[in-house]
């Protein structure tokens, strides 16, 4: 039995403190979900997943766009690198930080 791909979106925060190349980086985790059969890339209609590349560990995308999506922020290359596998981690919750924890520089 195969069970049903979830459905990813890929997002960017407001990229007011990007410390590395967000949209090489959304572009390499595209093409990564699209080549794993677990994932179908959306850009239309509610999501399972939202993937939100943020250039820094604030992740200040506004969650509220997205309903009951699980949120997952993407911070640096690492959280890229291992997306994937976070992905495939079920029943994990969003992991936003708190927006009163950030501070902007």
């Amino acid at each position: 039995m195969t069970s049903k791909a979830q459905s990813v979106r890929v997002v960017f925060c407001g990229g007011c403190n990007a410390g590395y190349d967000r949209v090489a980086t959304a572009e390499d985790i595209r093409r990564r979900l699209k080549a794993d059969e677990a994932f179908t890339v959306t850009d239309d209609g509610q999501p399972d997943v939202v993937v939100a590349v943020c250039g820094c560990t604030c992740a200040c995308v506004d969650e509220t766009a997205f309903g009951n999506a699980r949120i997952v922020p993407v911070t640096d290359e690492k959280t890229a690198r291992d997306i994937l596998a976070t992905l495939k981690k079920t029943g994990a919750p969003s992991d936003m930080p708190d927006p009163e924890d950030c501070v902007i520089i």
